[in-house]
C-alpha cells in the first residue's frame, strides 16, 4: 500500500473536516493499493475498510470484507454505520445512494495525485530514461522497408525486453492527420512524416514521449516540423513554478494562429496533460503549477496532404521549484 498517499489523503480529509471518504474509482484504488483491485474502500482517520467481491479473496489486505452477492454487499455497507461528513471520489451507484443519500463527489484524491513524492518522481524519471532508449532503437530501425505495424511490433518488443509494460498502446503514424489513430499496415517511405508516440510503465508509473521523423523531407515538411518545434520550445520556456498552464496553452494557441494555421483544422488536441500512475491525469490541484507536478508539453500540427508533426516531452516542477525536462531525446527531423 502507498502509505505516503494515504497520509496525504487523510491530511486533506482533516482540512475538509471529512469523516469518511468512499473510494470506488479503479485508478484511485490502484494509486492507493499499488495494484489492481475493485470494490469499495472506506477511509477514515481511525480506520480503513475494503469491501470487495470474492474474486479478490486472494487480495492481501486487512481489514477486508468479501461479498458474494449484491444483497450481501448492501448488508456489509449498512453495517459500517458511517456518520458525519462523507464524500466519494466518484459518482456512486443507486445502491450506494440509498445507503449514503447525502454523499458529494470530491476530487480530493485526484488533487493529492498531482503532487508527486520524491519516490514517485524517481519512478517517472526512470520510465522516461527507458522510453528514450526504446525510441533510439526505433529511430535507428526506421527505414523504407517497414510498415507501421512492423515498427510498432519492434517498439512493443523493446518495452518487454526492458521488463516494463507500455503505458499506452504505442503509436506509429505515417502522414497522419488523426492524432490518436492506431498503427496499421501502411508502408513507410523516405518521404513520409512518421510520428512515434510511446511510453512505458515502470513500477506502476508512466512516461509519455513523442518524436516525428522523416528520412528525406521536403521544404513543406521541414517548415511544418520547425513550426511545431517552435511551439514546443516556447511552451517549455514558459513553464515555471506558479505559472498558469492554461495561460501557457492560450499563448501557444495564439502562436499557432500567428503562424497561419487554423486552430480547429490543424491544432487538434490540448497542449498536454498530467502523468502519474495513469498516462493522462490532472496536471495540478489549482490553476498554478507547483512543486511535484508532472505533465507533458506536446504541441502538434496536422495539415492535409503534408501530414502530422507532434513533439512531446515530460516535465516536472521539482522539489526545489525548478523546471526539469525529463525527455531529452534529440528533436531532429532526419
Amino acid at each position: 500500500m502507498n502509505q505516503e498517499a494515504l497520509t496525504q489523503i487523510r491530511i486533506q480529509m482533516e482540512k475538509k473536516k471529512l469523516n469518511s471518504l468512499i473510494v470506488t474509482n479503479p485508478s484511485n484504488l490502484f494509486y492507493i493499493f499499488e495494484q489492481e483491485v475493485q470494490g469499495i474502500f472506506i477511509i477514515s482517520q481511525e480506520n480503513l475498510k475494503l469491501i470487495t467481491s470474492n474474486f479478490y479473496t486472494y487480495f492481501d489486505f486487512d481489514p477486508k470484507e468479501i461479498y458474494t452477492s449484491k444483497d450481501e454487499a448492501i448488508h456489509l455497507l449498512k453495517n459500517l454505520k458511517l456518520k458525519g461528513k462523507i464524500e466519494s471520489d466518484s459518482e456512486i451507484n443507486q445502491i450506494l445512494k440509498k445507503i449514503f443519500p447525502k454523499v458529494k463527489v470530491t476530487e480530493l484524491i485526484e488533487n493529492v495525485r498531482t503532487i508527486k513524492t520524491t519516490k514517485e518522481l524517481f519512478k517517472i524519471k526512470k520510465a522516461c530514461k527507458i522510453t528514450e532508449k526504446i525510441l533510439e532503437k526505433a529511430r535507428n530501425a526506421l527505414n523504407d522497408k517497414l510498415t507501421e505495424w512492423e515498427l510498432y511490433s519492434l517498439i512493443q518488443m523493446e518495452i518487454l525486453k526492458k521488463k516494463c509494460l507500455p503505458s499506452f498502446d504505442p503509436l506509429v503514424q505515417v502522414n497522419s492527420c488523426q492524432p490518436h489513430r492506431l498503427s496499421n499496415s501502411k508502408k513507410i517511405t523516405k518521404k513520409d512524416l512518421v510520428i512515434l508516440d510511446m511510453g512505458v510503465r515502470y513500477q506502476n508509473y508512466c512516461s509519455d514521449m513523442t518524436r516525428t521523423f522523416c528520412l528525406d523531407p521536403n521544404k513543406k515538411q521541414e517548415k511544418l516540423y520547425n513550426d511545431v518545434l517552435d511551439l514546443n520550445t516556447i511552451a517549455t520556456s514558459q513553464v515555471k513554478e506558479n505559472a498558469s498552464y492554461e495561460k501557457i496553452s492560450q499563448n501557444i494557441e495564439k502562436l499557432v494562429k500567428t503562424k497561419g494555421y487554423d486552430l480547429r483544422k490543424n491544432y487538434l488536441h490540448l497542449l498536454g496533460h498530467g502523468v502519474g500512475t495513469e498516462v493522462h491525469e490532472k496536471i495540478s490541484q489549482n490553476k498554478k503549477l507547483e512543486k511535484g507536478n508532472v505533465f507533458t508539453i506536446e504541441p502538434g500540427l496536422y495539415v492535409p496532404k503534408i501530414g502530422g508533426v507532434r513533439l512531446e516531452d515530460d516535465l516536472i516542477i521539482n522539489k526545489k521549484g525548478r523546471k526539469e525536462v525529463l525527455t531529452n531525446f534529440p528533436k531532429e527531423l532526419n
